[in-house]
């Protein structure tokens, strides 16, 4: 088992985690920290209060805070768009809210980001990945021009395989978090065949809903060596760029490409909104390194990381040698 360590840290001003980030990605010239510091601070607290009072709801003071962000944030911007981002980063606050797997930042001196382990399904379990493995490749051997999309077989809650899963990460995170937690996992088997994936996955990322933690599962070793491993950057020391922040959970789970559907163009003008979960970081392997570090997940069969996708930027799954299948799935509270 594996978890990162973090040390507490000292209070910083939200605008300036935001200016961190944003320099490390090349965008800090379409920010200015002085005019969203009230704001962003404001939807902070608000947001922070709700989580302390176990309100699960938005209030009165983020609904406030997130109208004033949009109307500063998108000033250039007609009312309609303004009302369409507004709804939209509430709805992200809602989920972030609902979340079991929210945390107080500020009372936690180790946030939980990710953690690694791996576990033994049961025989049955094993003949279904199996099987699911098996249908795949026939498929991909019979197309003539194979589809990532179509290479994949949906895996409900009541899955033999998912409820072996859910059974040992509720261990796992019932550990980290020293509270019982009774947990699903549904999700998808995916074949990953070489050269062959998802092109937001291969780039770094955040997850766009606040709601899930996420797990990938390798389903098989690669004896040639490791080729797509799966990769994250965690924080290397505490400055502001690798601080937690719920404003910033939330604003980098927002897709860019939803904020342009609705804007159409301008998008270097939306402030604070620049750090969205899919937006092009060609900088990182250079910038970043003085602030994160690199970890890479080596395929082992039956070995999975479990990690805050909206929290953890990440990638994987740019194998060019070997077959990479995964099972790759989202975490929620048990309901009932």
């Amino acid at each position: 088992m594996e978890s990162p360590r973090a040390e507490s840290t000292k209070p910083v001003r939200c605008s300036d985690i935001f200016l961190s980030e944003l320099t490390l990605s090349g965008l800090n010239s379409f920010f200015c920290p002085f005019q969203f510091e009230s704001v962003l601070q404001q939807l902070e607290s608000s947001i922070a209060e709700a989580i302390d009072l176990r309100l699960q709801q938005i209030t009165p003071s983020i609904v406030d805070a997130a109208a004033c962000l949009v109307r500063i944030a998108f000033a250039d911007f007609t009312p309609s768009c303004k009302e369409k981002v507004y709804n939209l980063i509430l709805n992200k606050i809602n989920r972030y809210l609902l979340s079991p797997f929210t945390q107080e930042f500020e009372k936690s001196c180790q946030p939980f980001e990710y953690a690694t382990q791996s576990f033994y399904p049961s025989n049955e379990s094993r003949a279904i990945i199996r099987g699911y493995l098996k249908l795949l490749l026939n498929s991909y051997s019979s197309m003539d021009e194979p589809s990532f999309h179509e290479l994949t077989i949906n895996c409900s809650p009541d899955n033999s395989f998912c409820q072996d899963l859910a059974n040992s990460i509720s261990t796992h995170l019932s550990a980290i978090y020293q509270r019982d937690l009774n947990l699903s996992v549904a999700g998808q088997v995916k074949l990953h065949p070489p050269r062959l994936h998802d092109t937001g996955s291969v780039s770094w990322h955040y997850d766009g809903d606040p709601f899930f933690i996420k797990v990938l599962v390798y389903l098989a070793d690669q004896p040639l060596g490791a080729d797509g491993s799966f990769e994250i950057l965690t924080p290397l020391r505490n400055t502001p760029a690798t601080m937690n922040l719920h404003t910033k959970t939330v604003i980098q789970s927002i897709y860019h490409g939803e904020v342009l559907d609705i804007i159409g163009s301008g998008y270097h003008k939306t402030g604070p909104f620049l750090l969205s979960s899919h937006l092009p970081r060609e900088q990182l392997s250079s910038a970043f390194a003085s602030y994160y570090k690199h970890v890479s997940f080596p395929p082992s069969q039956f070995s999975y990381i479990i990690f805050k996708g909206c929290e953890v930027l990440h990638r994987g799954g740019s194998n060019v040698r070997s077959f990479r299948p995964v099972f790759q799935g989202l975490i929620s509270s048990k309901l009932g």
